[in-house]
């Protein structure tokens, strides 16, 4: 048996490493909850900054993550930020380096009151300065929002926005813009205020120095019906001067605009969500989102929209991030999406778009997670990678299980340039089988050591088409209805004891495919 598993080992190791790299991985650096909302890639490793809670004396608190990682998706080291006293957190609001090889990423601190802060790290992840900005309103109102975002400006400068509130009695947001010398101390400012919610949440920055803010425009939580939600474009000069103030239609429901494209001909890519109002009962509703993106032409007109539908819409399956996609043949999205409700709970998994340049939607990738809780995993960034592929980071829940995981993991998803998890899920036999065509299986990585990720390619599921999983003594772990498992099937392994299973297909009872894979520690 050790014979056959150490020649199994080397025929899928020399598979293995032969391919364009690409990981999906959980994240755990031993404290309880852990969320990674941003990814910087580079050409020898990824930084990423996170938000976790720790414990001091008992004492729960959150804090800020610096990390580093290979280029495979391992910890090199991570830094903590915070103490019980003095929390920190940054939810995926921008992360740059500088010239002088350090990185300024935001957040918001809180001690007595929350204040903005502004932190910069060396190369080693050491802490160089943090600095702290109160809200421009306090005393009167120190509320600062999550949604912020810091660029690198024009001569070592730095252009930051956020979320705060100018009215203590009306519970409505505005947008803080600061423009930073490279010590962090102000030089320019700048408040959008306007009766609605106004919550910033991108940035592009001209060579002219003009400053483009993405934003939200809504009344959720003014009123309880009749909602109006607005995608915002604003762009500000230099000195903090209005230039323009674009809005999507009125009679529209358009969520944050939540990232930003410029494009050569002036125009922007807007990731944003497509929205539809919800009856919760006669006296009051909600919003629900589909992934969206539109392009905003030179002369701020809109020139075309694609939405990208799952099986329905929910509360947070706007747009999370896009990019330009790394051949310019168009634009790539991430999202969460909602794949089935016949199992009789909300399970969401992870989809990635790409539209073209003229708006026409080119292909969806699925990554539908089961075994864990149904809310999971969360994207929460999405950057192109210098390979020419993408990389995804965001968070993953495991089982409800009395304490023995975390609360909650980072993640990494690495793609290749086709957003490929398992290679060759682009070609034709993955993406339009011919009918007749004998159903196969494709699995990776093998060896598996986080999760196994598999598809079924030559054939579409049939409605009595089913996986399973079993280990080599034919015991049967786990059963997977293959209507309920669009794209990629992604299965946790990271507890299954280390040696061999077998992944099948059955329609009707019958095994149509088989593949074998090794766990390892």
């Amino acid at each position: 048996m050790k014979n056959f598993l150490w020649h199994l080992l080397l025929i899928l190791c020399s598979t293995t490493f032969a391919q364009t790299t690409t990981f999906n991985k959980r994240i755990d650096t031993g404290y309880p909850f852990l969320n990674i909302t941003e990814v910087l890639p580079t050409d020898s490793c990824y930084y990423a900054t996170g938000v976790i809670t720790h414990e001091t004396d008992s004492i729960f608190s959150v804090g800020h993550l610096f990390l580093k990682l290979s280029l495979e998706g391992e910890i090199l080291w991570h830094k903590k930020l915070g103490t019980p006293q003095k929390s920190y957190e940054s939810w995926g609001s921008g992360l740059f380096s500088t010239d002088e090889s350090s990185f300024v990423t935001m957040g918001i601190t809180k001690d007595s009151i929350p204040k903005i802060a502004l932190i910069k790290y060396n190369g080693n992840g050491d802490t160089i300065f943090t600095k702290e900005y109160i809200n421009p309103f306090y005393p009167e109102e120190s509320f600062i929002s999550a949604a912020q975002n810091v660029s690198p400006y024009k001569n070592d400068e730095i252009s930051l926005i956020s979320g705060i509130d100018a009215d203590p009695d009306g519970g409505n947001s505005e947008i803080y813009w600061l423009r930073l010398n490279a010590a962090g101390e102000i030089i320019n400012s700048f408040i959008y205020a306007a009766p609605e919610h106004n919550t910033p949440e991108s940035q592009t920055i001209d060579e002219n120095g003009n400053i483009t803010i993405g934003a939200f425009s809504h009344n959720i939580g003014q009123v309880n019906q009749n909602f109006t939600c607005q995608a915002q474009i604003l762009q500000i000069d230099s000195l903090g001067n209005q230039k323009w103030l674009y809005k999507t239609p009125a009679n529209q429901l358009f969520s944050s605009a939540r990232s930003l494209l410029p494009t050569p001909d002036g125009s922007l890519i807007v990731g944003t969500g497509k929205g539809v109002e919800t009856a919760i009962n006669s006296s009051s509703g909600r919003v629900d989102w589909n992934p969206c993106f539109f392009k905003l032409n030179a002369d701020r007109q809109m020139e075309w929209t694609r939405g990208f539908r799952g099986e329905f819409p929910w509360t947070n399956f706007s747009m999370v991030k896009i990019v330009e996609a790394t051949d310019q043949s168009g634009y790539l999205g991430i999202s969460w999406t909602a794949e089935t409700e016949s199992i009789g709970e909300l399970r969401k998994g992870t989809w990635l778009m790409k539209a073209s340049p003229q708006g026409d939607s080119l292909w969806v990738r699925y990554f539908t997670l089961f075994d864990e809780e149904p809310l999971a995993p969360e994207p929460m960034d999405l950057k192109a990678t210098p390979d020419g592929g993408y990389i995804v980071c965001g968070a993953i829940d495991p089982p409800d299980d009395g304490g023995v995981h975390p609360l909650r993991y980072g993640w990494l998803l690495k793609l290749d340039e086709h957003g490929c998890l398992v290679p060759g899920c682009h070609l034709p036999n993955s993406t339009a089988p011919e009918p007749g065509t004998p159903p196969q299986l494709a699995l990776f990585p093998n060896p598996a050591r986080d999760f196994i990720n598999f598809e079924l390619r030559g054939a579409r599921p049939a409605p009595d088409g089913v996986f399973r999983i079993l280990d080599v003594q034919g015991q049967l772990l786990q059963t997977i209805p293959a209507q309920e498992a669009l794209g990629t099937v992604v299965v946790p392994v990271h507890d299954w004891a280390a040696g061999a299973y077998v992944v099948q297909y059955l329609e009707g009872g019958q095994l149509r495919a088989t593949e074998q894979f090794l766990k390892v520690e």
